[in-house]
């Protein structure tokens, strides 16, 4: 076996897991390795890589509940009333109104 042989191995696998756990990708990787960087190295370029990626932002869902047309006041308040005692349930209220 040629000496330094399993130690590079190591460290490829390294650089490898790297780019894996931090979703850096193959390209990454291998550019690392085609210059022979160390685990040292390798670590220090994921850390800049992860400080240039962009922060995650949650997800923004919005929700609308349609309550049909308005032309009617009776049905309006009537449908209004409706989804005020369904709101009412899913915040934990539990009120009824008539």
């Amino acid at each position: 076996m040629v000496p330094g042989t399993e130690t590079r191995a190591a460290v490829n696998g390294e650089i490898r897991a790297l780019a894996t756990a931090f979703d850096l990708g193959s390209d990454w990787a291998n550019g690392l390795i085609d210059r022979s960087a160390s685990e040292g190295e390798a670590r220090a370029a994921a850390l800049d890589a992860l400080r240039l990626r962009p922060a995650a932002r949650p997800a923004i869902v919005a929700r609308a509940i349609s309550v049909g047309v308005h032309d009617d006041p009776a049905q309006f308040r009537a449908v209004a009333a409706e989804q005020e005692v369904l709101l009412g349930h899913r915040r934990g209220e539990g009120r009824q109104r008539p």
